[in-house]
């Protein structure tokens, strides 16, 4: 299982957030700013990278927002992230998890750990 963590660096949320989870992944699985990376690589753009987290999952293929979290929580180690993973991912659930991901992301400079860094730049997806 492999697999990448793609996250804003300029956002202290964001990069809270990151690091929290590093230590929650097998050691087979990268968590990276996109501004460490060439994301263009992923077929990701930097309107994709501003707006949304992303996971790239082992075949390559991308998941941004709430879809992007659940899939990546589902390989962490601790069981409860993993059945939180499972919850977000869960199709009954997937609309109310996309709300509170749009929350987040759109108050992320209000949370824990931001700064006026992590103010969106542009409006998310309509995906």
């Amino acid at each position: 299982m492999s697999g990448l963590l793609i996250y804003d660096g300029d956002c202290g949320f964001c990069t809270s957030a990151a690091a929290w989870l590093i230590d929650q992944f097998p050691p087979e699985v990268r968590v990276e700013s996109w501004q460490s990376l060439d994301i263009s690589e992923f077929g990701l753009t930097e309107t994709d990278v501003q707006s949304s987290s992303w996971w790239v999952d082992g075949d390559g293929a991308t998941f941004g927002g709430a879809l992007g979290i659940g899939l990546a929580l589902k390989v962490t180690e601790p069981r409860w992230t993993r059945l939180a993973g499972r919850l977000v991912d869960w199709r009954p659930v997937r609309p109310l998890a996309k709300g509170v991901y749009r929350i987040i992301v759109t108050y992320r400079h209000r949370l824990p750990g931001s700064t006026d860094a992590c103010r969106m730049r542009y409006d998310l997806p309509a995906d």
